[in-house]
């Protein structure tokens, strides 16, 4: 057996032993949470609050190898670095408050099988919530006030999403393993967020709903049309006899239209 092999052997055995049988008590937990947020805000570039207004790659980085080491004894990250592992900030993401993805790379040219692992965090909808007074927010059943501990919520959440897929290959958030590790560890009672969603804003700052009759202007000519999605931009449909067939037998155009530049009609 390889060195290469051999560490990742051992890296395995102790996060197995650590997902099956490790508790972590609410004292504990909460003293370990706190170490971790003051980690990220005292050595971070772009976070000097705890409801910051800017973030980095480095700080999503930054926190999982801190939760890395303090809950997992540096076993999950440092496995999945010998695979690949890579973080990210999504502003595209609008449902999901995290992604972990697992992406197996075939064998080519004579080359192994290779696999890596992303952890990805959505800035939109963090970035869209704790804005006012608004209402209370809990992420995995818990309780936040403000941005960094959502994403501290979040991450805890994605790092069992990596933790089960390094060990077990596949993982269910709503699975009752994947329930009992984030009660365990993390005393998750949840597995959703509560994040301020897109669908959310839109009602609320512009009073647009799907399904809503609305007006926009492109060029110099305006069009009316329905509300038919609502991610970063509205996908508004247009009855036109230039544009495909829908399932309701009608034909559209579709515009990605700005919240902001729509008026119900």
């Amino acid at each position: 057996m390889t060195t290469g092999n051999s560490i990742a052997s051992t890296l395995h055995k102790k996060l197995h032993e650590i997902l099956v049988e490790r508790r972590v008590d609410a004292p504990e937990r909460q003293e370990q949470c706190r170490r971790i947020a003051n980690h990220v805000m005292a050595t971070s570039k772009t976070i000097q609050e705890s409801n910051f207004k800017r973030i980095a790659e480095s700080d999503l980085a930054n926190m999982i190898l801190a939760y890395d080491e303090l809950f997992f004894d540096k076993s999950c990250v440092a496995l999945a670095q010998i695979y690949g592992m890579k973080f990210r900030l999504s502003s595209r993401m609008t449902r999901a408050g995290g992604k972990t993805t697992r992406t197996t790379y075939p064998a080519y040219a004579g080359q192994r099988k290779r696999v890596d692992y992303e952890i990805a965090l959505s800035t939109s909808l963090l970035f869209q919530t704790f804005r006012d007074d608004e209402r209370k927010i809990r992420v995995c059943g818990l309780p936040c006030s403000d941005r960094l501990e959502a994403m501290q919520r979040i991450v805890e959440h994605e790092l069992i999403h990596l933790s089960e897929m390094l060990v077990w290959i596949d993982s269910e958030c709503a699975a009752k393993r994947f329930q009992n590790i984030a009660f365990r560890l993390f005393g998750h009672t949840e597995h959703r967020h509560e994040l301020v969603t897109q669908y959310e804003r839109a009602k609320a700052e512009f009073n647009i709903r799907l399904g809503d009759s609305v007006k926009f202007r492109v060029d110099s000519r305006e069009l009316i049309g329905r509300v038919n999605r609502i991610t970063r931009r509205a996908t508004v449909l247009v009855e036109s006899s230039e544009g495909p067939v829908y399932s309701d037998g009608k034909q559209y155009i579709r515009f990605y239209v700005p919240l902001q530049k729509l008026t119900r009609v």
